[in-house]
């Protein structure tokens, strides 16, 4: 996101920007998503382009598992739907034309440290669960 940012302001130069005011190396995702909120210019396309590549890469990712949703926490969620409609946007229209399916973008409330706990024991669970259920070969 912050590099799209500063690819962007060098292209709009002449466009009126608080982005302008800050160092290439001042800029970070707090700051974008903040000036986007507020309405600025740069900073919005910023979440817009941002949001369209994080759609471009769930509907990669929902080529090879098939979710039924995906869950987002930290930064994608504070940057609210400015960032997550444009994804959604990708996400259902390839989804409704290959799966029949519109996939979910949820919203995490856990920290992230809490969220990969609990992903990763979910992900063992079903692990031993799926060794467990495979019927024994009989001699």
């Amino acid at each position: 996101m912050v590099q799209t940012a500063i690819i962007m302001k060098k292209r709009k130069v002449n466009v009126n920007s608080v982005l302008h005011r800050f160092k290439d190396h001042q800029l970070h995702e707090d700051l974008i998503c903040k000036f986007a909120k507020e309405g600025d210019i740069i900073a919005g396309a910023v979440l817009d382009a941002t949001g369209r590549s994080l759609g471009v890469t769930l509907m990669e990712l929902a080529k090879r598992y098939e979710p039924e949703a995906f869950i987002l926490t930290g930064m994608m969620t504070e940057a609210g739907a400015r960032l997550i409609g444009p994804a959604q946007e990708i996400l259902d229209r390839w989804a409704r034309q290959k799966l029949g399916k519109c996939i979910k973008l949820l919203s995490n409330k856990l920290s992230p440290m809490n969220a990969a706990i609990i992903g990763t024991a979910v992900h063992v669970k079903e692990k031993h669960s799926v060794l467990k259920r495979q019927p024994m070969l009989q001699a």
